[in-house]
């Protein structure tokens, strides 16, 4: 799949379930609004939230806030080495 080749996940708003208002259903519209990201960066989300109170609707606003200080999250990932061809 693309998200495994891009290693990279689909993350949604924590606090609501719907990011449109524009077709209503039981949850008040659709989730159409998210963010792929990488998951070396997965450590770095500290929330995401839909914003309801926007002058664009029928989209809500989306707000990702991520850690203060990016340069201090370290992540080590193991690489395997290319070996010679015989």
């Amino acid at each position: 799949p693309l998200l495994d080749h891009l290693n990279a996940e689909i993350i949604t708003a924590e606090n609501s379930n719907f990011t449109c208002i524009g077709a209503k259903n039981e949850q008040g519209g659709t989730n159409i609004d998210y963010f792929i990201i990488l998951r070396p960066l997965l450590a770095a989300i500290k929330s995401i939230l839909v914003d309801t109170n926007v002058p664009w609707a029928p989209h809500y606003g989306i707000a990702l806030k991520l850690a203060w200080q990016l340069h201090k999250i370290q992540i080590m990932t193991l690489t395997r080495p290319d070996l010679p061809k015989y």
